[in-house]
């Protein structure tokens, strides 16, 4: 049973909304508008705002979460594919698939500060776990720009493999994993020098990658393979391919990091990979296109949005079964878990509550 206290968001990206479902009752409670095709979805440090991504609008809506409305649109460049916050900062990162560029917003004045220019079709990237330096995915110039986020400049352009998908830093800071989907390869950026010091052969198509809890493990989605590549950190060698389900995108750990849940596009279910022992234990039927999912900090739910069915699949962790489909908006891409267990109003919400009864 989940006992979490907490509401899922998902981004519908024909629908130009955002589903907000209890997770309590598993039902949506609202529906909130925002820009054109929202995609990615991110909250703030201070747990207070939602950003969304609109890839079509080229902007960023800002969601004040005690009203679940929309409060803010910050303009970016073309086509925001990926927002991240810094890490105990004030800044939010916006990769512009079609500008080259990287969107700086201050958090607090939601507004654009800077606009850093990067290598061809930015896709994916991430943070240094101290905040000090992000790493971009450049697709289209098989490289990755780094960025020194105190004086917000780009300090190394690293060549990798062909078309890079994704940038992800080691939870040491000691490297940075980028598959390579064209090459087939992930390459091995050290951190200390910024070198890529090795490509690794994995599977076809490689994809989305997560470091596992003891940062000893790399699990790399092959989407033309239909399989997980597993990447000993230590040796820097592929020890293991896991068969999976057809076309595997979107892929991540539990909360304990017990196990891996893995979005198989191509047949509509998703893989659970039992991490100790490197094998597929289950899987479970969702809707159609399974696509980016969260689970509930407590582990015991998954949540799955299905951009091909209009739904969202909740998965039962523990029974390893789909318990219910939710009915939300079109083509719905992303969800995230943002919790209501300190749910205490602001004085700007107290005021308006005054002001409008």
């Amino acid at each position: 049973m989940c006992k979490e206290r907490g509401l899922i968001y998902v981004t519908n990206s024909a629908s130009d909304s955002v589903s907000v479902i209890d997770v309590a009752t598993n039902k949506v409670i609202e529906t909130i508008p925002v820009g054109q095709r929202p995609f990615d979805i991110d909250v703030t440090p201070d747990d207070k705002s939602l950003y969304v991504a609109n890839r079509c609008s080229n902007d960023i809506s800002v969601i004040k979460l005690k009203r679940n409305k929309v409060v803010k649109s910050i303009k970016v460049g073309n086509t925001p594919i990926d927002i991240d916050f810094q890490p105990d900062g004030n800044l939010n990162f916006a990769v512009n698939n079609d500008s080259n560029n990287v969107s700086v917003i201050d958090v607090e004045k939601n507004k654009v500060v800077k606009k850093i220019k990067v290598g061809k079709q930015p896709f994916t990237s991430s943070f240094t776990t101290n905040g000090d330096f992000y790493y971009v995915c450049n697709t289209g110039s098989n490289s990755v720009s780094v960025i020194d986020t105190t004086d917000l400049t780009v300090i190394k352009k690293i060549k990798v493999g062909k078309s890079p998908f994704q940038a992800r830093v080691s939870r040491n800071n000691q490297q940075v994993y980028v598959p390579n989907r064209c090459s087939n390869t992930v390459s091995v950026i050290d951190t200390a020098t910024n070198k890529e010091i090795k490509q690794i052969k994995v599977g076809k198509q490689p994809g989305r990658n997560f470091v596992s809890r003891d940062n000893k493990l790399v699990f790399v989605s092959n989407t033309g393979s239909n399989s997980i590549s597993v990447i000993d950190i230590a040796t820097l060698t592929e020890i293991k391919q896991i068969k999976v389900g057809k076309e595997p995108f979107f892929a991540m750990f539990t909360p304990d990091g017990a196990f891996y849940y893995v979005s198989n596009d191509g047949e509509n279910t998703i893989s659970v990979i039992d991490v100790r022992t490197l094998t597929e234990i289950k899987k479970i039927k969702v809707g159609e296109s399974p696509a980016v999912g969260r689970f509930t900090p407590d582990g015991t739910r998954f949540y799955i949005p299905n951009s091909g069915a209009n739904t969202v699949s909740v998965i039962d962790t523990e029974k390893l079964k789909e318990i219910k489909q939710i009915k939300v908006g079109k083509s719905p891409e992303q969800a995230l878990f943002v919790s209501t267990e300190s749910s205490k109003p602001d004085l700007a919400d107290l005021l308006i509550k005054w002001l409008c009864c």
